[in-house]
């Protein structure tokens, strides 16, 4: 019975990921292996993943990075999870650090919706040094024990200040090429964006410490700045207040009608009433003013 079971759910899982995969054909290539030990070795995958098949693996840059995909594959039975697959495969088609371009600044930077961070590294030129140390930061996070669990999907990317000047002065406010090379961290979700590191410092180059402070940046423990600056972040705060009142709104139009119309008419009763009584302390003057003139 079980070994039925384990078919049916494995049935399901195959159905729904070619579905996935389906839908993201055009945009990377997946291939699928019934060999194990040869992808096992192929990849470098850890034997702490044994026990987790089936496995969903990227590669990139001919090898010498790999991520594999956490949770473990479910039957995908879910619109929610098939959406999160089909995510992850896009936030992870680019080569480790790719160079930021006007074709793929919408996809990296989070038009998928993703929960993600953009380490983004900027600077003079096309610069081979700095380029080869952030990529060595981006394999440091993907081999720490913090990517593995990690709440955010973190992406590595690069950016020529020379050439984007006017790009990165306005949004970053570098506002010259002697400021450069620099490194910022932006959340697109939350519209934020990291420069300083836990002692206020800039963020450097350096694949420890930067990968600390990715950590500290995933768990709420740094705090970033707005993108659009202190109205920016009154505009999000005020967002978040009332998305909660708009989605009461959407799910019971009904119950907001009927307190709506209790209120407008409680105001019309107030409002339309007679005048309250006089109080004690008013009608007070009055009767002493009537026995006056009951004497005379």
């Amino acid at each position: 019975m079980f070994m039925i079971a384990h078919l049916f759910l494995m049935l399901i899982l195959w159905t729904n990921f070619l579905k996935v995969a389906a839908s993201v054909q055009t945009l990377t290539p997946i291939y699928i292996t019934p060999d194990y030990e040869a992808a096992k070795k192929l990849f470098r995958i850890p034997d702490d993943h044994q026990n987790e098949l089936p496995l969903l693996v990227v590669s990139k840059d001919g090898g010498m990075d790999q991520k594999v995909y956490n949770p473990p594959l479910t039957p995908l039975a879910e619109t929610k999870q098939q959406q999160s697959l089909r995510t992850w495969i896009l936030d992870n088609k680019h080569p480790l650090v790719p160079a930021l371009t006007d074709a793929n600044s919408r996809e990296i930077m989070g038009t998928h919706g993703s929960d993600k961070l953009v380490v983004l590294g900027i600077f003079n030129g096309n610069d081979s040094p700095q380029i080869d140390r952030l990529r060595l930061a981006a394999r440091a996070w993907g081999t720490s024990k913090y990517s593995t669990n990690s709440k955010k999907n973190v992406v590595f990317t690069w950016i020529d200040g020379k050439e984007k000047a006017e790009y990165i002065s306005r949004a970053y406010g570098i506002k010259s090429v002697d400021e450069l090379p620099k490194v910022v961290v932006l959340d697109p979700k939350e519209e934020e964006l990291y420069r300083k590191d836990g002692a206020g410092a800039d963020l450097e180059l350096e694949k420890d410490a930067l990968v600390e402070n990715i950590h500290k940046m995933v768990e709420g423990k740094l705090k970033g700045t707005h993108i659009n600056g202190m109205v920016g972040a009154f505009a999000k705060k005020f967002e978040k207040v009332m998305k909660p009142v708009v989605e009461f709104i959407v799910m019971y139009p009904y119950v907001v009608a009927i307190g709506g119309v209790a209120v407008v008419v409680a105001l019309l009763y107030f409002l339309l009433s007679d005048e309250p009584p006089a109080s004690k302390e008013e009608r007070v003057p009055l009767k002493k003013a009537a026995s006056v003139n009951k004497i005379d």
